[in-house]
């Protein structure tokens, strides 16, 4: 069904590891700084690495209120949207995160809590949809939003999406041991696992002609989305790729665009050992004979892997790459794998003119979620 209507990002907000606003976190980006170092993880847990955001020695709670009231205030400044403005009281949310309303786990019913508690205090109580699909919430729910402009008429959605580190997550990935000893090398030999980090995400998305009538200039249009499941296995992803494959397709059909049209792919690139080797196969399997030509990064490598917020900060990565012209590298990359031969931008940033670009996000119980975003038109 086309409606005619078409999804842009109008606002964009960030908290992460890598700077409490946008520009910090693009700063860091293409300045190759790590969000990574030492967590203070309770006794019980041993040491531990990973990228907290804020001030790691505050409650999680509390860094999970700030960040996403930092977040969210952010992109309605970004986006113009005023706090006094009647229509914020009825604007739908779009809430991802790895742990859902059914999570049984204290310290996250709390996390659900607060964030309705931050919502409701800058005045945002209109109707709340939740998506927890893994480490692909982030991803998901810039794909719900904009299915909420285009299909449902909503004239503006917030998408937001958000993780912290806690005792129990950092157990669950050690016990399925998923952690790297020192830091994350995506698509390297060397590569030995993932690092935890946190942030929350916000994106306003408009539908287009609204924005433009309001003189509001869009970050980029959200052109096309694709979610799987692989129905393989709960942690490891299935052998072939077939899920990664789907969401990747998808994400092209309901784009109107061919492989050859996407100019950079932000992976998934966790640096484990599985993962980095069937997401290759699965870009290779999808993008043919183009999949060499693809500028792709990670930036797990600086932010560590921030769960269910990963997508929603990976994708404001990808449309400032679009709009900017520039892809921002992949760290700790040093020794070349076989089975990772892709064209990876590492080291230092690269100059890359595109009009549109694909972000993958890939989570546990084989969820996967693939978005393309491409440059918003002038009017």
């Amino acid at each position: 069904m086309n409606t005619g209507l078409r999804a842009v990002v109008t606002g964009l907000g960030q908290y992460s590891s890598l700077g409490a606003n946008v520009h910090e976190f693009w700063d860091s980006l293409l300045a190759c700084r790590s969000g990574l170092r030492e967590l203070p993880l309770p006794e019980r847990v041993g040491r531990g690495l990973g990228a907290p955001m804020g001030d790691a020695d505050a409650a999680p709670e509390a860094r999970l209120e700030l960040a996403l009231r930092r977040c969210i205030l952010e992109a309605l400044f970004d986006a113009e949207i005023s706090l006094t403005d009647p229509a914020l009281e009825a604007m739908p949310v779009v809430l991802g995160t790895n742990f859902g309303d059914t999570c049984s786990i204290p310290d996250h019913e709390d996390f659900l809590h607060s964030a309705r508690a931050v919502l409701a205090d800058l005045g945002l109580c209109g109707e709340i949809w939740g998506v927890s699909v893994a480490c692909a919430s982030g991803a998901a729910v810039l794909g719900l939003a904009s299915d909420l402009v285009r299909y449902e008429g909503a004239p503006r959605v917030l998408a937001c999406a958000y993780d912290v580190i806690t005792a129990h997550n950092y157990r669950g990935l050690a016990g399925l041991r998923a952690l790297s000893p020192d830091t994350v090398r995506p698509f390297d030999r060397r590569r030995s696992g993932t690092l935890l980090g946190e942030g929350a995400a916000a994106l306003v998305v408009e539908e287009a002609a609204l924005a433009r009538a309001d003189g509001v200039i869009a970050h980029g249009e959200i052109l096309g989305y694709g979610l799987s499941n692989d129905a393989h296995h709960f942690t490891a992803p299935e052998p072939t790729g077939i899920g990664m494959r789907s969401a990747m397709s998808q994400a092209l059909q309901e784009s109107h665009l061919s492989a050859r049209d996407i100019g950079h792919l932000n992976a998934h690139g966790t640096g484990t050992p599985h993962n980095d080797v069937i997401e290759t196969r699965s870009v290779r399997a999808v993008f043919g004979e183009a999949a060499g030509r693809l500028p792709i990064t990670s930036i797990k490598a600086a932010l560590g892997h921030t769960m269910g917020a990963a997508g929603a900060l990976e994708l404001i990565a990808t449309l400032l790459s679009v709009q900017r012209g520039v892809v921002p590298p992949t760290l700790n990359h040093q020794v070349s794998d076989p089975e990772c031969d892709l064209d990876y931008v590492l080291h230092v940033a690269r100059k890359v003119e595109m009009s549109s670009a694909m972000s993958n996000s890939y989570g546990l119980w084989g969820c996967n979620s693939s978005v393309i975003v491409g440059r918003a038109e002038v009017a």
